[in-house]
């Protein structure tokens, strides 16, 4: 879990199910030292082999890799449990949130045999709406990008600071211009990523058939 999944899109979701809030930072510093050493790791020993020209494409790492070939292989894996943690976290907290607003709680926390089924399809039709989703927008990876740039830095740092130092000011004078500071740097990391990924979706524009990806 620690190598496939930060979980900073889930901080709220999880401190909220935690029994004591105050430990949720002992998980962020856990999940992000190893995930920070790990995409480094990756990402320094590929720029190491493959090169400079080689990345230009903006292509994934992985078509620079021979066809068939064990490392290739190892990837590809790897990319896979990346993948299936991520869904599989993310998507218990969806599927959570869909049963409460439907007033099925106790298919949250119930053991009997309905619970578990009603709990399995709603997991079922999520998994099989991202999946359809996924594959309808052309663009989807860009647009990833975009909610990212958008809404994961505002939510994750922008908003959660401004009600700090609106709800509960800090006593120290320091930690207040700290917190202005670092809201200044999140809006305009917001809007230069969002900027990038509005550019990268007019560049590669392309209007493909629905589940391409899966015919090739």
């Amino acid at each position: 879990l620690s190598f496939a999944y930060a979980g900073q899109v889930i901080f709220i979701e999880l401190q909220s199910g935690m029994e004591n809030a105050r430990d949720l930072m002992k998980s962020v510093y856990t999940s992000n030292t190893l995930m920070t050493t790990t995409y480094a790791a990756v990402a320094i020993t590929c720029y190491y082999f493959i090169g400079q020209h080689a990345l230009r494409d903006g292509e994934p790492l992985s078509t620079k890799l021979a066809k068939g070939s064990p490392i290739l292989k190892l990837v590809n894996a790897l990319v896979f449990l990346h993948v299936l943690v991520a869904y599989a976290v993310e998507g218990n907290f969806l599927t959570q949130g869909i049963l409460h607003a439907l007033g099925k709680d106790d298919a949250i926390t119930g053991e009997s045999k309905t619970a578990r089924f009603t709990w399995m399809l709603t997991t079922a039709c999520v998994t099989i709406g991202c999946y359809c989703i996924s594959n309808l927008i052309p663009f989807f990876s860009d647009m990833m990008s975009i909610i990212s740039a958008v809404a994961g830095i505002g939510l994750n740092f922008t908003i959660p600071i401004l009600l700090v130092l609106k709800l509960a000011p800090p006593k120290s004078f320091r930690t207040r211009v700290f917190g202005r500071i670092f809201i200044a740097i999140s809006v305009l990391v917001a809007l230069a990523g969002t900027a990038a990924s509005a550019i990268d979706i007019a560049n590669k524009f392309t209007l493909d058939p629905p589940f391409v990806c899966a015919r090739r």
